[in-house]
């Protein structure tokens, strides 16, 4: 694997990983890496090239890039569609997910913040610690803060 292509999907723990555009687009790398869910935070950035096998489930959730976006509407409803997919993948046998948007500053390291808070009992202190110490690429917006 290249370089390049290691830059583009960032492992988080517990089955999450991180990307930009490029990363959910890359095929060789989602297999590598053995994605079997998409979640793309914005329809602009849904993948263009997407796999067709079935191995791979996608799911897109449309929020703006704006420090307006409701962030709590996330995952805020048990039964919301962006809940069960994030519950499909950690239902799902060596399950992995990537979260994405168009260049992994916003979006989708607050989505991976909510998913560590709601499913994986971290708070939301934790939650920004854990991602900064991996990831640190990410602008924080103060009602993202209130989301987690």
């Amino acid at each position: 694997m290249s370089s390049e292509s290691e830059s583009r999907i960032f492992y988080i723990g517990y089955g999450i990983y991180l990307s930009c555009w490029e990363g959910a687009n890359d095929l060789a790398l989602l297999e590598e890496r053995k994605i079997s869910h998409i979640f793309t935070l914005g329809k602009e950035n849904v993948p263009k090239n997407k796999d067709t096998s079935g191995r791979v489930e996608y799911h897109m959730f449309d929020i703006a890039d704006s420090r307006n976006a409701p962030w709590h509407t996330l995952f805020n409803d048990p039964s919301s569609a962006n809940v069960k997919f994030v519950e499909r993948f950690r239902a799902k046998e060596g399950g992995r997910i990537l979260v994405h948007c168009m260049a992994a500053q916003i979006r989708s390291p607050c989505a991976i913040r909510c998913i560590l808070v709601k499913f994986f009992n971290f708070t939301p202190f934790q939650a920004r610690i854990w991602l900064r110490s991996i990831y640190t690429g990410f602008v924080v917006y103060h009602n993202m803060l209130e989301a987690e």
